[in-house]
């Protein structure tokens, strides 16, 4: 029996040898011809090979599948190796890229996801030699440059992201906003004060002059409730009810955005009480709340017990639901409402503990589902009236293939609007890789973004803070064409390698940008979040 890998590198080397092999190219991205389709089995493994020189690039793109592929691209730098998730409802060709860095065989490997058969199309976008190469690399530079033109022209400037006299400044990014319900703000960083500054005066414009409801937090349950009760009721003191909150919670510029929400619902004429959600469950704590909620308002005859397992989860479900008109006589309407929310969060919680520690990708991808449906059952909650401002991750926010935006986004559609954050220099805090235990965030300081950034892009046109709108770039020209390719930009997350304030290129991310975010919000300068002091 012949090697099935061989079989596959013939077609490979097919497609190369009809690949184009100059830099000028007058055809669309995605030219016809030549193409194949695949048809995978559940376990199976198509295994493509490339030979490269040093400086070549290729591409091939996927432009269909019926079902969710894992695409591996390795290469003789195993630092460049890569791994990159197709979904089955793909809108777009997704392109496959390889830089050789270093002259050698590449290969890409594709599977499916889960164990399905798959069938798919890959067809062959560009091949450009070293030469080629080195000729496009100046017609980026070319490209680039207009970029920042277009970015000079049309970023919308953000005055003062402390100010509260007034958002006029704003406005442009509330007309991006429009009347959608859910918007979903990201962070390069978890620790950058000026992230959470400017996402504090934006809940306080999305409240007063667009009605939203309830602010939806990347953070602990527990957390969540105890600061729940403080902004409704006033009781106890915004620092103690993030005590048991994520660390960047434990901040002044955070507790500051508690005070005014409480403030605001103590105001009589505000009819409307603002709400705070946590998107991460906390199965013991989940589970107890639940078991608490059942306990007390089921028959005698039913028995609710702290699930231990995926069925056991289920069967509270189906429970809330067979019981949903007794359990709401019992209690309220929006007690149940709540302890629906909970059981759904350890059911969710229960599975992702399901996966394998070794399947990075498969845990990440459950914890980005889980806090997507956590939101929009929120949101489901808040009434049809309700509106919610999501607060986490640019890498969760981000409408990027099986994270938290791209569902969301497949859900509400232009009801979701998702803003990143982008910055080019400055101090944020974050706990240092490899993480040890309780050791507290310390402050990181990097200097300016590689100049091949798209945070780069943003201070070469001398921005400071400024609103960049991704949903209206020009029908035709150099900045349209530049938004085309993927670029790198930064993203950092509750934790960074010490060598990241020496090497700036690490923790740099390549994307389409204008894939993931409607508008990205750039800061030129940042400074890092100011810790509580410690309680006595």
């Amino acid at each position: 029996m012949r090697d099935p890998v061989s079989r596959l590198n013939r077609r490979t080397l097919l497609l190369c040898a009809a690949a184009p092999l100059v830099a000028e190219e007058s055809s669309p991205p995605l030219p016809g011809e030549p193409s194949i389709e695949r048809n995978l089995s559940p376990t199976s493994v198509d295994r493509f090979r490339i030979d490269l020189e040093q400086g070549a690039y290729f591409r091939i793109a996927i432009i269909r599948t019926t079902g969710d592929l894992r695409v591996k691209i390795l290469g003789p730098n195993p630092d460049s190796n890569r791994e990159v998730f197709v979904p089955q409802d793909v809108d777009a060709a997704e392109p496959l890229d390889i830089d050789a860095t270093v002259a050698g065989t590449y290969r890409i490997d594709i599977s499916p996801i889960e164990a399905s058969r798959v069938k798919y199309r890959l067809r062959n976008a560009r091949h450009l030699t070293p030469a080629a190469r080195a000729e496009s690399d100046r017609q980026e530079v070319l490209l680039r440059q207009s970029t920042v033109q277009w970015i000079r022209a049309n970023a919308r400037p953000i005055e003062n992201i402390q100010s509260d006299s007034g958002f006029d400044d704003l406005r442009p990014l509330g007309r991006i906003i429009g009347k959608a319900r859910v918007v979903a703000a990201g962070e390069a960083t978890h620790g950058t004060r000026d992230f959470t500054e400017c996402k504090v005066r934006l809940f306080k414009y999305l409240v007063t002059e667009k009605g939203f409801t309830a602010l939806v937090v990347e953070s602990t349950m527990s957390a969540a409730f105890e600061i729940d009760r403080y902004i409704l009721t006033g009781e106890g003191q915004p620092e103690t009810a993030v005590a048991s909150g994520y660390w960047y919670m434990r901040t002044q510029e955070f507790t500051s955005l508690l005070r005014w929400m409480r403030g605001y619902n103590a105001n009589p004429k505000n009819t409307r009480k603002l709400r705070y959600y946590g998107t991460d469950a906390e199965l013991p704590f989940a589970s107890s709340k639940l078991v608490e909620y059942l306990k007390r308002a089921l028959p005698p005859d039913i028995v609710a017990t702290p699930p231990a397992s995926i069925q056991d989860a289920q069967r509270l479900v189906s429970i809330l639901q067979e019981h949903r008109s007794d359990l709401i006589a019992r209690t309220s309407s929006r007690e149940w409402a709540i302890a629906s929310y909970l059981s759904h969060h350890v059911l969710n919680q229960l599975t992702h503990d399901s996966i394998p520690d070794t399947d990075f990708w498969r845990q990440r991808f459950a914890r980005d589902s889980r806090m997507a449906d956590n939101t929009l059952r929120l949101l489901d909650q808040e009434g049809p009236a309700g509106k919610v401002m999501v607060w986490a991750h640019n890498g969760h926010v981000a409408a990027q293939a099986f994270f938290m935006g791209w569902h969301l986004r497949k859900k509400l559609g232009k009801d979701t609007v998702l803003l990143g954050f982008a910055f080019n220099a400055g101090s944020f805090l974050a706990k240092d890789i490899p993480v040890r235990g309780a050791v507290p965030p310390r402050r990181f300081t990097v200097g300016q973004a590689p100049p091949e950034t798209f945070d780069a892009l943003c201070a070469s046109a001398g921005l400071r803070d400024a609103v960049v709108d991704l949903r209206h770039l020009p029908h035709s020209g150099p900045a349209v064409q530049w938004f085309a390719e993927p670029h790198t930009f930064r993203l950092i997350g509750s934790a960074a390698p010490k060598a990241l304030e020496t090497n700036s290129r690490i923790n740099n991310h390549k994307h389409w940008i204008q894939r993931l975010y409607d508008a990205v919000i750039f800061f030129n300068q940042t400074q890092a979040l100011r810790p509580l002091e410690p309680q006595k």
